[in-house]
Protein backbone atom coordinates (compact mmCIF):
# COMPACT_ATOMS: atom_id res chain seq x y z
CA UNK A 1 0.00 0.00 0.00
CA UNK A 2 0.77 3.54 -0.62
CA UNK A 3 2.43 6.01 1.79
CA UNK A 4 -0.69 8.42 2.27
CA UNK A 5 0.22 11.81 0.37
CA UNK A 6 1.26 14.60 2.50
CA UNK A 7 -1.25 17.14 2.36
CA UNK A 8 -0.54 20.67 0.44
CA UNK A 9 0.15 23.19 3.24
CA UNK A 10 -3.16 25.76 2.56
CA UNK A 11 -2.23 29.24 0.53
CA UNK A 12 -1.95 32.37 2.18
CA UNK A 13 -5.66 34.01 1.95
CA UNK A 14 -2.84 36.86 0.36
CA UNK A 15 -1.65 34.61 -2.00
CA UNK A 16 -4.67 33.68 -3.51
CA UNK A 17 -7.36 35.49 -6.41
CA UNK A 18 -9.30 38.17 -5.25
CA UNK A 19 -9.59 41.82 -4.49
CA UNK A 20 -9.33 42.15 -0.97
CA UNK A 21 -6.74 44.64 -0.55
CA UNK A 22 -4.08 42.49 2.15
CA UNK A 23 -2.05 45.01 4.30
CA UNK A 24 1.01 44.32 6.03
CA UNK A 25 2.71 45.96 9.05
CA UNK A 26 4.61 47.75 6.66
CA UNK A 27 1.97 49.46 4.15
CA UNK A 28 -0.88 49.45 6.70
CA UNK A 29 -0.59 53.10 7.49
CA UNK A 30 0.03 54.16 3.95
CA UNK A 31 -3.17 52.38 2.66
CA UNK A 32 -5.68 53.94 5.61
CA UNK A 33 -4.39 57.31 4.65
CA UNK A 34 -4.95 57.05 1.05
CA UNK A 35 -8.56 55.34 1.49
CA UNK A 36 -10.85 57.22 3.28
CA UNK A 37 -13.39 54.76 3.77
CA UNK A 38 -11.92 50.95 4.56
CA UNK A 39 -12.76 48.31 6.68
CA UNK A 40 -10.60 45.43 7.88
CA UNK A 41 -10.82 42.19 8.75
CA UNK A 42 -7.82 40.95 10.95
CA UNK A 43 -7.65 37.36 11.09
CA UNK A 44 -5.92 34.38 11.18
CA UNK A 45 -5.24 31.42 8.82
CA UNK A 46 -6.53 28.85 11.71
CA UNK A 47 -9.24 30.01 12.81
CA UNK A 48 -12.52 28.59 11.41
CA UNK A 49 -15.13 31.70 11.72
CA UNK A 50 -12.56 33.68 9.66
CA UNK A 51 -12.74 30.72 7.17
CA UNK A 52 -16.81 31.04 7.00
CA UNK A 53 -16.81 34.51 6.37
CA UNK A 54 -14.16 34.91 3.74
CA UNK A 55 -16.43 34.09 0.62
CA UNK A 56 -18.89 36.98 2.26
CA UNK A 57 -16.01 39.01 2.26
CA UNK A 58 -14.84 38.48 -0.86
CA UNK A 59 -18.41 39.02 -2.67
CA UNK A 60 -18.78 42.30 -0.78
CA UNK A 61 -14.94 42.98 -2.10
CA UNK A 62 -16.49 42.55 -5.53
CA UNK A 63 -19.45 44.42 -5.61
CA UNK A 64 -17.72 47.62 -4.06
CA UNK A 65 -14.46 46.93 -6.42
CA UNK A 66 -17.18 47.47 -9.66
CA UNK A 67 -19.68 49.89 -7.80
CA UNK A 68 -19.28 53.17 -9.03
CA UNK A 69 -20.02 55.15 -6.59
CA UNK A 70 -18.63 52.63 -4.01
CA UNK A 71 -18.66 53.76 -0.42
CA UNK A 72 -15.30 51.74 0.51
CA UNK A 73 -12.76 49.38 0.10
CA UNK A 74 -12.22 46.42 2.16
CA UNK A 75 -8.91 44.98 3.39
CA UNK A 76 -7.63 42.18 5.46
CA UNK A 77 -4.69 41.73 7.69
CA UNK A 78 -3.18 38.12 8.88
CA UNK A 79 -2.85 39.00 12.36
CA UNK A 80 -0.72 35.59 12.93
CA UNK A 81 2.44 37.46 10.41
CA UNK A 82 1.57 41.08 10.92
CA UNK A 83 2.25 41.31 14.58
CA UNK A 84 3.09 44.81 15.44
CA UNK A 85 -1.05 45.65 14.08
CA UNK A 86 -2.47 43.12 15.99
CA UNK A 87 -0.80 44.11 19.25
CA UNK A 88 -1.03 47.98 18.14
CA UNK A 89 -5.01 47.22 18.09
CA UNK A 90 -5.49 44.96 20.77
CA UNK A 91 -6.59 42.01 18.35
CA UNK A 92 -7.51 39.34 20.51
CA UNK A 93 -10.16 37.41 18.73
CA UNK A 94 -10.86 36.31 15.25
CA UNK A 95 -12.45 37.84 12.63
CA UNK A 96 -12.02 41.40 14.26
CA UNK A 97 -13.42 43.97 12.17
CA UNK A 98 -12.44 47.28 12.47
CA UNK A 99 -13.47 50.67 10.59
CA UNK A 100 -11.17 53.65 9.45
CA UNK A 101 -12.14 57.26 8.24
CA UNK A 102 -9.92 59.05 6.95
CA UNK A 103 -6.84 57.38 8.47
CA UNK A 104 -8.29 57.29 11.96
CA UNK A 105 -9.98 53.93 13.95
CA UNK A 106 -13.53 54.71 13.99
CA UNK A 107 -15.47 51.82 15.23
CA UNK A 108 -14.61 47.28 16.18
CA UNK A 109 -17.84 45.73 14.62
CA UNK A 110 -19.13 42.85 15.77
CA UNK A 111 -22.06 42.01 13.45
CA UNK A 112 -21.21 42.23 9.89
CA UNK A 113 -20.59 38.70 8.96
CA UNK A 114 -22.45 38.78 5.54
CA UNK A 115 -22.26 40.41 1.88
CA UNK A 116 -24.96 42.38 2.57
CA UNK A 117 -24.36 43.42 5.76
CA UNK A 118 -21.10 44.82 5.22
CA UNK A 119 -22.47 46.57 2.10
CA UNK A 120 -25.41 47.77 3.77
CA UNK A 121 -23.56 49.17 6.85
CA UNK A 122 -20.40 50.91 4.64
CA UNK A 123 -23.43 52.84 2.93
CA UNK A 124 -24.30 54.67 6.09
CA UNK A 125 -21.25 54.09 8.82
CA UNK A 126 -22.59 54.14 12.47
CA UNK A 127 -21.45 53.23 16.04
CA UNK A 128 -22.87 49.43 16.37
CA UNK A 129 -25.07 49.28 19.34
CA UNK A 130 -23.01 48.66 22.49
CA UNK A 131 -22.37 45.28 23.58
CA UNK A 132 -25.29 43.39 25.48
CA UNK A 133 -23.26 43.36 29.55
CA UNK A 134 -22.00 40.57 31.00
CA UNK A 135 -24.89 38.79 33.16
CA UNK A 136 -22.51 39.44 36.03
CA UNK A 137 -22.31 42.60 35.50
CA UNK A 138 -26.49 43.15 35.46
CA UNK A 139 -28.30 43.50 38.87
CA UNK A 140 -29.76 40.92 39.98
CA UNK A 141 -30.33 38.32 43.05
CA UNK A 142 -27.93 35.89 41.75
CA UNK A 143 -24.61 35.84 43.43
CA UNK A 144 -21.39 35.19 41.40
CA UNK A 145 -18.82 33.57 42.63
CA UNK A 146 -15.28 33.19 41.50
CA UNK A 147 -12.31 30.09 43.00
CA UNK A 148 -11.28 31.89 46.19
CA UNK A 149 -14.40 32.91 47.46
CA UNK A 150 -16.85 29.81 46.37
CA UNK A 151 -16.85 27.48 49.55
CA UNK A 152 -17.23 30.36 52.05
CA UNK A 153 -20.14 32.02 50.29
CA UNK A 154 -21.80 28.47 49.94
CA UNK A 155 -21.57 27.92 53.86
CA UNK A 156 -23.20 31.08 54.57
CA UNK A 157 -26.41 29.59 52.98
CA UNK A 158 -28.55 26.15 53.92
CA UNK A 159 -29.66 26.17 50.36
CA UNK A 160 -27.85 27.01 47.29
CA UNK A 161 -28.32 25.76 43.60
CA UNK A 162 -25.31 26.92 41.68
CA UNK A 163 -24.92 27.08 37.44
CA UNK A 164 -21.66 26.33 36.36
CA UNK A 165 -22.02 28.26 32.79
CA UNK A 166 -19.92 29.60 30.04
CA UNK A 167 -21.04 32.90 28.34
CA UNK A 168 -21.23 31.32 24.50
CA UNK A 169 -23.02 28.29 25.26
CA UNK A 170 -26.52 28.69 23.63
CA UNK A 171 -28.55 26.03 26.73
CA UNK A 172 -27.02 28.44 29.43
CA UNK A 173 -28.25 31.37 27.52
CA UNK A 174 -31.68 29.91 27.55
CA UNK A 175 -31.66 28.89 31.29
CA UNK A 176 -30.21 32.47 32.36
CA UNK A 177 -33.51 34.53 32.35
CA UNK A 178 -35.43 31.71 33.94
CA UNK A 179 -32.44 31.16 36.65
CA UNK A 180 -32.49 34.97 37.05
CA UNK A 181 -36.21 35.10 38.19
CA UNK A 182 -36.32 31.87 40.17
CA UNK A 183 -33.38 34.21 42.19
CA UNK A 184 -35.60 37.23 42.40
CA UNK A 185 -39.01 35.10 43.38
CA UNK A 186 -36.38 33.92 46.48
CA UNK A 187 -34.54 36.82 47.48
CA UNK A 188 -36.08 37.46 51.15
CA UNK A 189 -35.36 34.48 51.84
CA UNK A 190 -31.70 34.19 53.75
CA UNK A 191 -31.38 30.50 53.72
CA UNK A 192 -31.34 30.38 50.22
CA UNK A 193 -29.03 31.38 47.12
CA UNK A 194 -28.72 30.83 43.37
CA UNK A 195 -25.30 31.61 42.73
CA UNK A 196 -23.58 31.11 39.09
CA UNK A 197 -19.84 30.47 38.39
CA UNK A 198 -18.74 31.36 34.89
CA UNK A 199 -16.13 28.61 33.75
CA UNK A 200 -14.63 30.30 30.48
CA UNK A 201 -12.92 32.82 33.13
CA UNK A 202 -9.03 30.88 33.92
CA UNK A 203 -9.33 31.35 37.62
CA UNK A 204 -12.55 29.28 37.77
CA UNK A 205 -11.13 26.51 35.46
CA UNK A 206 -9.58 24.18 38.49
CA UNK A 207 -13.04 24.96 40.64
CA UNK A 208 -15.08 24.07 37.71
CA UNK A 209 -13.43 20.59 37.53
CA UNK A 210 -13.08 20.21 41.14
CA UNK A 211 -16.98 20.64 41.16
CA UNK A 212 -17.54 17.77 38.40
CA UNK A 213 -18.42 19.93 35.71
CA UNK A 214 -18.00 18.27 32.20
CA UNK A 215 -20.85 20.02 30.45
CA UNK A 216 -22.40 23.39 30.54
CA UNK A 217 -24.72 24.43 31.93
CA UNK A 218 -24.40 22.02 35.30
CA UNK A 219 -26.11 22.81 38.28
CA UNK A 220 -25.09 21.25 41.88
CA UNK A 221 -26.90 22.13 45.03
CA UNK A 222 -25.24 22.41 47.94
CA UNK A 223 -26.09 22.49 51.91
CA UNK A 224 -24.02 25.15 53.97
CA UNK A 225 -21.56 24.33 51.52
CA UNK A 226 -21.70 20.55 51.00
CA UNK A 227 -22.25 19.08 47.90
CA UNK A 228 -25.10 17.10 47.54
CA UNK A 229 -26.65 16.08 44.22
CA UNK A 230 -26.91 17.39 40.70
CA UNK A 231 -30.13 19.12 40.02
CA UNK A 232 -31.27 17.15 36.53
CA UNK A 233 -34.98 18.98 36.43
CA UNK A 234 -36.74 21.20 34.44
CA UNK A 235 -35.02 24.47 33.49
CA UNK A 236 -37.19 26.81 33.27
CA UNK A 237 -38.32 29.03 36.37
CA UNK A 238 -41.20 26.50 37.63
CA UNK A 239 -38.46 24.07 37.81
CA UNK A 240 -35.64 25.83 39.60
CA UNK A 241 -38.48 27.44 42.08
CA UNK A 242 -40.23 24.20 42.37
CA UNK A 243 -36.60 22.60 43.56
CA UNK A 244 -36.35 25.13 46.79
CA UNK A 245 -39.35 25.44 47.46
CA UNK A 246 -39.52 21.15 48.13
CA UNK A 247 -36.79 21.92 50.22
CA UNK A 248 -37.94 24.70 52.56
CA UNK A 249 -41.36 22.34 52.78
CA UNK A 250 -38.59 19.88 54.38
CA UNK A 251 -37.07 22.14 56.86
CA UNK A 252 -40.55 23.78 58.15
CA UNK A 253 -41.53 19.94 58.09
CA UNK A 254 -38.88 18.66 60.68
CA UNK A 255 -39.07 22.10 62.13
CA UNK A 256 -42.82 21.04 63.07
CA UNK A 257 -42.15 17.76 64.27
CA UNK A 258 -39.32 19.17 66.80
CA UNK A 259 -42.23 20.99 67.92
CA UNK A 260 -44.67 18.45 68.47
CA UNK A 261 -41.72 16.05 69.68
CA UNK A 262 -41.13 18.86 72.79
Amino acid sequence: PQAPQPQAPETPWADEENVVYHLTDEDFDKFIKDHSSVLVMFHAPWCGHCKKMKPEYEKAAEFLHVASDSPGVLAAVDATVNKALAERYHISGFPTLKYFKDGEEKYTLPHLRTKKKIIDWLQNPEAPPPPEPAWEEKQTSVIHLAGEDFRESLKKKKHTLVMFYAPWCPHCKNAIPHFTTAAEVFKEDRKIAYAAVDCAKGQNHDLCKQEGVDGYPTFNYYNYGKFVEKYAGDRGESGFTTFMRTLRERDHERVGKKKDEL
